[in-house]
């Protein structure tokens, strides 16, 4: 167990933390940090290492350097800052804001606002049914994006790429010319902005899975 408000320095060890009951906030260096069960927000800095978060009750941000940052059962809204590493996360709440570069971003079952942008990795991402507008833009560049809607979604959607295909399960209403690497219209009843923009790379955007 770790206490609330913990600060926690470290050098080259990993850090590992549980049952907090307050914010937790981290910085460390070539070491794996686990954090689990904090009822409050989470903070980390880590170069060269690992983040794995799991039950983060409160806003978690995360800044980090050549690791993975893998996070799940986020209550808050997720920010991530990480070079030349991948970013996986799962059941978040509150939205994310991503950014990262030489690696993939794998995200599951993401409710609230949804920013990526994503230098030389693909994207990966499924979204939960929201009844309020959330805005969903996805960036990247040499590699493909894959984004998951619910079937009853509702977006007012521009997707353009160079070098791929824009393939779609849902049924759009174009706005002007049709063309295989670039695309606006309308997802359901529209309203909601959906921008995905991708170099070098398809763009995928498929009905989730019951």
């Amino acid at each position: 167990e770790i206490g609330d408000g913990c600060l926690g320095l470290g050098g080259n060890a990993a850090v590992t933390g549980r049952k907090a009951g307050g914010g937790v906030t981290l910085q460390t260096s070539f070491g794996r940090v686990d954090l689990a069960e904090i009822r409050g927000g989470a903070r980390v800095v880590a170069n060269n290492g690992d983040v794995v978060l799991a039950g983060i009750v409160g806003e978690t941000r995360v800044k980090t350097s050549f690791g993975l940052v893998d996070a799940s059962q986020i209550g808050g809204p997720l920010v991530v800052e990480n070079n030349n590493g991948g970013v996986k996360a799962r059941d978040v709440e509150n939205g994310a804001n991503i950014r990262t570069s030489f690696g993939p971003v794998l995200l599951e079952r993401i409710a609230g606002p949804l920013d990526v942008a994503n230098q030389n990795g693909a994207i990966d991402a499924s979204l939960t049914f929201q009844q309020a507008c959330r805005p969903v833009r996805l960036q990247t560049s040499f590699g493909p994006v894959r984004l998951r809607l619910p079937e009853n979604a509702n977006y007012r959607l521009t997707a353009s790429t160079s070098f791929g295909k824009i393939n779609t399960e849902f049924p759009i209403t174009v706005n002007g010319a049709v063309s295989s690497d670039s695309l606006s219209g309308t997802v359901g009843h529209g309203g909601c902005e959906l921008q995905i923009i991708d170099s070098n790379g398809s763009i995928d955007i498929l009905k989730s899975k019951p």
